[in-house]
C-alpha cells in the first residue's frame, strides 16, 4: 500500500469515526431529553400525589423522607440537562472538523463558509440552544417550591415525641436547601458572565 493510500485510509476511518461518534452523541442527546422529561413530570407528579396522601391521612412522618426525593429528583434533572449541553459542545468540535476534512481545506471555527454548518453550530450561532436554561429554571422553581413546602411543614408539624429528630431533620434539610439555592446561585453567575 502506497504511503497516499495510506493517508487516505486514515483520513476515511478518522470521517467515518467522527460520524459514528456524531450519530451515537445525537442518540445520546434525544435520550436524556426523554429522560429530563420523565424526570420532571414523574417527580413532580409523584411527589404531589404523595404530599397528597401526607395531608389526607395525616402520615406527616413522610416529611422525613419528602426533601430528599426532591433534592435527589432536581439534581437529575440539572445533571441530564448538564450532560444534554456537553454533549452539544462536542458536536459543534465534530461538525466543525467534518466540514473541515470534506472541504480539504484548513478553515478555522468562524470560518464563514464551514465554520458554522451543522445543527448544533446554529443552534450555538442562534442562541436556540439557550431553551434548556428556562426549563431549568422552572425545574428550581417547581422543586424549590415543593421542598421549601416540605421544610416549612417538617418544622410546623413537630409530630414526633422527642423534637430532637424533628429539629435535626429539619436542620439537615434547611442546609441541603441553602446548599442548592447556592449551586442555582452559581449557576446564573457564570450563565450571567458569557
Amino acid at each position: 500500500m502506497t504511503e497516499k493510500a495510506m493517508t487516505e485510509k486514515a483520513i476515511t476511518d478518522k470521517e467515518s469515526f467522527a460520524v459514528e461518534e456524531y450519530k451515537s452523541l445525537r442518540g445520546e442527546i434525544l435520550d436524556k431529553m426523554e429522560k429530563d422529561f420523565r424526570t420532571l413530570s414523574l417527580g413532580v407528579g409523584g411527589i404531589t400525589v404523595i404530599l397528597g396522601f401526607v395531608f389526607q391521612y395525616e402520615i406527616y412522618e413522610l416529611f422525613y423522607i419528602l426533601p430528599l426525593l426532591i433534592a435527589a429528583n432536581a439534581y437529575r434533572y440539572k445533571a441530564e440537562t448538564a450532560s444534554i449541553l456537553n454533549a452539544g459542545e462536542y458536536i459543534c468540535k465534530l461538525e466543525n472538523s467534518i466540514y473541515r476534512q470534506n472541504s480539504r481545506l484548513s478553515k478555522s471555527d468562524n470560518d464563514e463558509i464551514f465554520g458554522d454548518l451543522g445543527w448544533e453550530n446554529y443552534l450555538r450561532r442562534e442562541r436556540k440552544r439557550k431553551v434548556y436554561k428556562p426549563h431549568a429554571n422552572t425545574a428550581d422553581v417547581i422543586f424549590g417550591s415543593l421542598y421549601l413546602l416540605c421544610l416549612i411543614e417538617s418544622w410546623d408539624r413537630n409530630f414526633h415525641p422527642h423534637r430532637y429528630i424533628t429539629i435535626f431533620s429539619t436542620m439537615l434539610f434547611l442546609i441541603i436547601g441553602v446548599f442548592w439555592a447556592h449551586l442555582i446561585y452559581v449557576e446564573w453567575k457564570s450563565r450571567k458572565s458569557e
